[in-house]
């Protein structure tokens, strides 16, 4: 904590030498009290991408409204000269809808409506029940160097182009999303090893984890029969355990369903960014434009009058 410390307080002092690559708190006081707390911390190591939290409030303010307060916390955080953020993204509930209008105000747009879902506890859950294993085939491996890259190539296949520039993730930014359930789904077939799913951590905390599902854009059908198997493994009593799927993703939705997983809520994911297009119109070296090739062209007769036909 104190190395953080340290490493933050240079960031702060010396903003062009070292850039934020840090998590760092805004505070709202008001009369020499806070009463609003702001977290913002990076989503990519290379800290092009950061993320919003909710803002926190601790007291209703007095001189200004909490709309007023969230939003000037929020585009305090955006202009922060300290950071080199290229874009933002934040998760906001469905139902937040005070939040995410003020969120679209400041220039954020919905990239993607994420379901959350949860383990039925049952009374009679037992877990020395023995339990499916998976067939030689398939490896449920922990996310590591070696798997990292390809685990990261279905990541990028199953989201927009425009999702990804904003997130600019690599496949190093893979390894800070491990938790004890997290991993990757490997298919082996003729010594060749390709991922066909897998479970990144986006959050965790105690006994709590946040996992998102990852897998390929067309459905694999054997993930219907092997998903059951992996999240049968989970310990879910001393840890609570939340799967984030796409809302569009009816068919994993509809098994998470069928197996015993309740939905908890959907939230949206909101991002902006300041990265613009950039228009290569230097195609051909040399090239000329097409007027100045049509100018060139000198007809050795002028052109035929179009013939006019008498109404019939």
């Amino acid at each position: 904590m104190l190395f953080y410390s340290l490493l933050t307080t240079a960031e702060k002092n010396l903003p062009d030498l070292l850039p934020a690559k840090h998590p760092f708190c805004l505070v709202a006081i008001e009369d020499k009290k806070p009463i609003a707390l702001l977290e913002v911390k990076p989503n990519n190591r290379r800290a092009t991408c950061w993320l919003l939290t909710t803002p926190i409030i601790f007291e209703h303010p007095k001189h200004c409204s909490i709309r007023t307060l969230n939003k000037r916390l929020l585009k305090t955080a955006i202009e922060h000269r300290n950071t080199k953020a290229q874009s933002w993204i934040i998760k906001l509930e469905a139902n937040e809808t005070d939040q995410i209008a003020l969120t679209r105000e400041l220039g954020f747009q919905p990239l993607k409506v994420i379901k959350n879902w949860e383990k039925i506890q049952r009374e009679n859950n037992d877990e020395s029940i023995s339990r499916k294993t998976l067939t030689k085939e398939h490896e449920w491996q922990a996310i590591t160097r070696s798997n990292a890259q390809i685990l990261w190539s279905l990541e990028q296949s199953g989201e927009s182009i425009h999702l990804r520039q904003i997130l600019d993730r690599q496949w190093i930014d893979l390894l800070d999303e491990v938790s004890p359930n997290s991993g990757v789904l490997i298919s082996v077939s003729n010594n060749t090893k390709k991922a066909i799913a897998g479970l990144l951590c986006h959050y965790k905390y105690n006994n709590f984890e946040e996992l998102e599902f990852i897998r390929d854009v067309a459905l694999d059908s054997r993930l219907l029969k092997i998903i059951p198997i992996i999240l049968d493994n989970f310990t879910t009593k001393s840890r609570r355990i939340v799967i984030a799927t796409s809302s569009i993703d009816n068919e994993i939705n509809n098994l998470l369903n069928s197996i015993g997983w309740e939905q908890k809520g959907e939230k949206i994911l909101l991002g902006r960014s300041l990265w613009k297009r950039k228009l290569n119109t230097e195609f051909i070296p040399g090239k000329r434009s097409l007027e100045g090739m049509l100018g060139r062209l000198n007809p050795q007769q002028p052109p035929l009058p179009t013939p006019l036909l008498p109404p019939r």
